[in-house]
């Protein structure tokens, strides 16, 4: 696990944790205050009825989001690379490497070594054979 200097913070899935709590704390401060409102609450009971139809429907239309969500989640649980490896992926301009920057919900940026940046979906870094330069077995 690389930490900062001080061993107190992960570099690679603090951003991702920091956005998914974010993302979290606003959906609970929305039920909240539907729930508080009495003449919101009403509204709020038809829309958990509804919330089964409508986790089908969002489901099937961001299919790529929360297949994204899920691969970050899956990077982050088995750690092929950290911020700061150096990995080699299949990019569409072909054969790329570059410095991992960030692991986001839904995207893992690279920096290669002519500064470019390469922002490529979770779901493709966890389903793409990533080399991983930095890290070496004893």
């Amino acid at each position: 696990m690389e930490r900062d200097h001080h061993g107190l913070v992960d570099r690679t899935a603090a951003p991702f944790v920091v956005q998914l709590l974010r993302v979290l704390l606003y959906v609970i401060a929305l039920l909240l205050y539907v729930h508080l409102i009495p003449g919101l609450r009403g509204i709020g009971t038809a829309l958990l009825a509804g919330a089964g139809v409508a986790s089908i429907v969002l489901g099937l239309a961001a299919q790529n989001t929360l297949g994204n969500l899920i691969a970050g989640m899956t990077l982050l649980l088995y750690r092929p690379f950290q911020v700061g490896d150096r990995v080699q992926v299949t990019a569409p301009t072909g054969l790329e490497t570059g410095v991992v920057q960030v692991i986001t919900l839904g995207y893992t940026i690279l920096r290669t070594e002519n500064n470019r940046r390469i922002v490529v979906p979770n779901s493709a870094m966890a389903n793409q054979v990533t080399v991983n330069l930095t890290s070496v077995d004893p």
